[in-house]
């Protein structure tokens, strides 16, 4: 099993760490480096809001970035290779998402 690879399969600000699996062996099978985490910006602001009194001039702005805690790693059958996401949002919000490349 391959490593996963810092700046491709995942940011290069990522931490990694590996896996461990029982199958049918002896002892448990340990894939290095299989798992990664890092944070990132989804490109669209989990809340927003914009006030303006036309009467007095006052105006408000409030927002938050929505940074977003991905853990990623990579299967691998056969000739295709598919990348799953677990992404934990600030709102609660669990996203899974599976991707073939």
């Amino acid at each position: 099993n391959f490593e996963l690879v810092r700046g491709i399969d995942c940011p290069t600000t990522a931490t990694f760490f590996d896996a461990v699996h029982m199958l049918s062996k002896e002892g448990p099978v340990v894939y290095k480096n299989s798992v990664c985490v890092f944070e990132m910006n989804t490109g669209i602001p989990l809340r927003r809001h914009y006030e303006s009194n036309y009467y007095d001039g006052h105006s408000s702005y409030g927002g938050l970035v929505d940074n977003a805690l991905v853990l990623r790693t990579v299967q691998t059958v056969g000739n295709y290779d598919f990348v799953y996401d677990f992404i934990f949002h600030q709102n609660g919000v669990l996203e899974v998402k599976a991707s073939l490349t």
